[in-house]
C-alpha cells in the first residue's frame, strides 16, 4: 500500500550488495536469480492493476481506462 500512496519502499536480499534496475519484461525477470528484484517486480505489477481497477471503477462505464 505505501507504493500505492507514492511512498518508496526499500527492498534488500542477501544475494546482491547493490541497486539495479527491474526488468520491465516477464522473461527477463523470471532468469533473474535475485529474489529482491522478483519481488520488486511482482509489487510493481500488482500495483499497477490496483491502479488500472481504481480508474475502472471511477469511470462511468462508458469507456475502459
Amino acid at each position: 500500500m505505501e507504493v500505492f500512496r507514492g511512498k518508496k519502499i526499500d527492498i534488500k536480499c542477501d544475494c546482491c550488495e547493490h541497486n539495479d534496475l527491474i526488468p520491465n519484461d516477464f522473461d527477463s525477470i523470471k532468469i533473474e536469480k535475485c529474489f529482491g528484484k522478483k519481488s520488486a517486480y511482482m509489487i510493481e505489477k500488482v500495483v499497477d492493476e490496483i491502479v488500472l481497477a481504481k480508474a475502472r471503477r471511477e469511470s462511468d462505464g462508458t469507456y475502459s481506462a
